[in-house]
């Protein structure tokens, strides 16, 4: 048996813009959210990746924010041990998302220096910072958010102490800041 019914688009649309928010990008600048959803996929279909395992990521921008809150951002952060520390090294490469990542949510080595990843499930209802830039995406022109780093409440906490406002330079035409509140 089918089922047909007829559906008002104008209604329908209208309706829609009243259930959704924005998808306006966020302003660049640092978000306290909850890990909501994570899994372990593949990192990418092809190239130098291609069969590195990732864990992709689900984060809702907690209540506490002025701006964004209850948004989702979603990341991927490649699971590379080469990018982990070594030796017993309290820290790896800042450069790299993956020690970023394990050095938020509290990822320490063992006594031997290895680190040990938790399973996607383990990882769940963890509070991080994360540090949110606006980009322009290639493809298509528009603007986006794309996390740029993560970061404990301790480590937040620290760097704000240590802070110094946000100062801007201008280098043959492009604007760059220190990345600390924006």
């Amino acid at each position: 048996m089918a089922l047909s019914f007829v559906v008002n688009k104008a209604e329908f649309t209208e309706n829609a813009e009243d259930l959704g928010g924005s998808f306006e990008p966020l302003p660049a600048g640092n978000y306290e959210v909850a890990l909501v959803d994570a899994k372990i996929a593949k990192f990418a279909k092809q190239g130098n990746y291609a069969n590195t395992d990732s864990y992709h990521l689900t984060w809702k921008i907690t209540d506490q924010n002025e701006v964004g809150a209850n948004r989702r951002l979603w990341s991927r952060v490649a699971l590379i041990p080469n990018w982990l520390p070594k030796n017993g090294a309290a820290t790896g490469s800042s450069n790299f998302t993956l020690t970023q990542f394990a050095n938020a949510l509290g990822i320490v080595p063992d006594d031997d220096g290895v680190f040990e990843l938790p399973d996607a499930d383990e990882i769940l209802d963890q509070d991080v910072t994360i540090g949110v830039e606006v980009i322009v995406r290639e493809y298509n022109g528009k603007e986006s958010n794309e996390i740029n780093r993560y970061l404990s409440p301790e480590q937040l906490a620290k760097r704000q102490a240590n802070a110094v406002p946000v100062t801007q330079t201008e280098t043959k035409g492009a604007v760059k800041n220190n990345g600390l509140f924006v």
